[in-house]
């Protein structure tokens, strides 16, 4: 009974101190919305490490971003039904914002039938304050390039924009906490929310 209650404590105590680090480290978020992020950066790092097993977890960031960019990755992937839960209360965070589709820097749809196009539709994407905080917070130039990218361009295509992290990252900048929330937050989240 000891040991279970020992384990219990200390186990409890680890679990506050990633949100405490993740909260003290990013002072762009309130305690709760801190502790469902490190939630979800810890579901997306199982996910990482089901699919890509045997590599260390930073390698598995890198072989993700090529995935993503490459587009090898399944949509089940982005929309795993044991992920509902977390996915939800990481929607529900006051750090997305609703936005349409603009026409610009988009090439002109033809069709054939001369039918009208589809029109643009709303997506989700991080907020330009929380980006702008979490910016400040990155460590490496190719994750700060890509959030403000995103700020300038909330539409831009998302494979093309993730090139900025995966050229300019290492396994090193992987050790950062900050940078792997803000490729699971700005590639895996906000993709399979608006999937």
């Amino acid at each position: 009974m000891k040991n279970l209650f020992f384990l219990l404590f200390f186990g409890l105590i680890s679990y506050k101190s990633q949100y405490s680090k993740l909260n003290e480290n990013s002072n762009c978020l309130d305690t709760y919305s801190s502790q469902v992020l490190a939630e979800g950066l810890i579901k997306f790092e199982k996910e990482l490490e089901k699919k890509y097993s045997g590599l260390k977890k930073e390698k598995q960031y890198i072989v993700f971003l090529k995935d993503f960019i490459d587009k090898k990755l399944p949509p089940s992937f982005f929309q795993n039904p044991d992920l509902k839960s977390i996915n939800k209360k990481i929607k529900k965070l006051n750090i997305w914002v609703y936005n349409k589709d603009s026409d610009d820097f988009k090439i002109e749809e033809i069709r054939l039938d001369e039918s009208e196009p589809e029109e643009s539709g709303e997506f989700l994407s991080l907020n330009k304050s929380f980006q702008s905080c979490l910016i400040q917070k990155i460590s490496n130039k190719g994750i700060k390039n890509f959030l403000t990218l995103k700020i300038k361009v909330p539409d831009i295509n998302p494979f093309l924009s993730v090139k900025f992290i995966r050229d300019g990252i290492n396994e090193k900048d992987l050790e950062n906490k900050q940078n792997r929330l803000a490729i699971a937050l700005g590639v895996y989240y906000e993709f399979g929310i608006n999937l």
